[in-house]
């Protein structure tokens, strides 16, 4: 049943909250939840899915595993921080024209993983989403429109533009790169 519709797994999400609540601790249920429904939504679209039930557990296996074998991250909550904090690093990096010495990038990239960790989990979310995970604004967009918990999770509307999300990871961005000159004046740096 090629192109699959979202509709058609909705029924499935209590049985992938219940397997993931199973498998993982329960302050990491959400956070890997939203990661299956995402990969669930980015895989839809050519997937030939004939067992929805299968093919979403098919993802929570994989997503779990993902989520044991990731490195903790400096108390970043995503299964893709590592991947976000080296985005975002890069970013402030290139903004506050810092040398390209590996320990300054390493310290960098230490106060970007705090800088993530403060912002409010609605907002890391959305970091995580465009830099974390590569998702377009129009691609943020429509899910939004095709799944309710993120629209929740992101504290977002149904008909939130591709221009509004734009815009929000770039205050979002220039708030991270304020924060981080900020603490880099404060230490004399």
């Amino acid at each position: 049943m090629a192109g699959t519709s979202w509709e058609a797994l909705a029924p499935h999400l209590d049985y992938a909250r219940r397997a993931v609540r199973r498998k993982v601790p329960a302050d990491d249920v959400e956070d890997v939840l939203q990661e299956v429904c995402l990969r669930a939504l980015a895989q839809l679209p050519r997937a030939d899915v004939r067992d929805p039930k299968r093919w979403l557990s098919g993802i929570v296996h994989n997503t779990v595993a993902d989520h044991y074998e990731k490195p903790a991250p400096m108390g970043i909550d995503t299964p893709s921080g590592g991947i976000l904090a080296e985005a975002v690093s890069k970013l402030v990096a290139s903004s506050t024209r810092l040398p390209g010495r590996a320990r300054e990038h390493r310290d960098v990239r230490r106060a970007v993983h705090s800088l993530i960790d403060a912002l409010d989990p609605s907002e890391r979310s959305l970091i995580k989403l465009h830099y974390g995970d590569g998702f377009s604004y129009a691609a943020i967009a429509a899910m939004l429109r095709q799944y309710p918990p993120l629209r929740a999770r992101l504290d977002l509307s149904e008909d939130t533009s591709p221009e509004a999300i734009r815009k929000r990871v770039a205050r979002l961005k220039e708030r991270i790169i304020d924060s981080y000159r900020r603490m880099s004046l404060s230490r004399g740096g």
